[in-house]
């Protein structure tokens, strides 16, 4: 089966679950079927408890380290804003927002990636909002945050 053939047949059974229990689909109900090992959920999850377990843990400090908020005074307002960002230069680690304040080019890609994590997250809002009748108002949001990102190399060279 191709990828994309097994990529319909998930999509196919998540249906059929949302279906069997009224309408509604959690983690709950999509873990405990996938323990099946018949199911076709199956294979998309890591058994092996240890192997989880670790994995689970690496996401509880990737949670921790993006959740540590630092706050910056100006005369005019006060600032909270995360005191960790993705390195732009390993794309796997982190490094501190503050830090990045003494290399431009680190600082332009670093708030460039954030940009292209607003951008995945408006795109995913105007496919709902397709559905939903509402395109337009999140396309004009997607278009500024577009507009504000083609300015963030030249304002940091600056």
């Amino acid at each position: 089966m191709n990828p994309h053939e097994e990529h319909e047949r998930i999509a196919a059974h998540l249906q059929w679950l949302h279906d069997k229990h009224d309408n509604t689909l959690d983690a709950g109900i999509v873990v405990r079927d996938a323990r099946r090992v018949r199911s076709p959920l199956h294979a998309c999850f890591e058994w092996d408890d240890a192997v989880a377990g670790q994995q689970y843990r690496l996401e509880q400090a990737r949670h921790l380290i993006r959740s540590v908020r630092i706050v910056i005074q100006t005369k005019q307002a006060t600032y909270r804003a995360p005191a960790y960002v993705s390195d732009p230069r390993t794309r796997h680690g982190y490094v501190s927002t503050v830090q990045l304040r003494d290399s431009k080019d680190e600082a332009r890609a670093a708030l460039l990636a954030e940009f292209v994590l607003v951008r995945g997250l408006l795109e995913r809002a105007r496919g709902i909002a397709r559905v939903l009748g509402l395109e337009s108002e999140v396309e004009a949001l997607l278009h500024g945050v577009v507009e504000v990102e083609s300015h963030v190399p030249q304002a940091l060279a600056a």
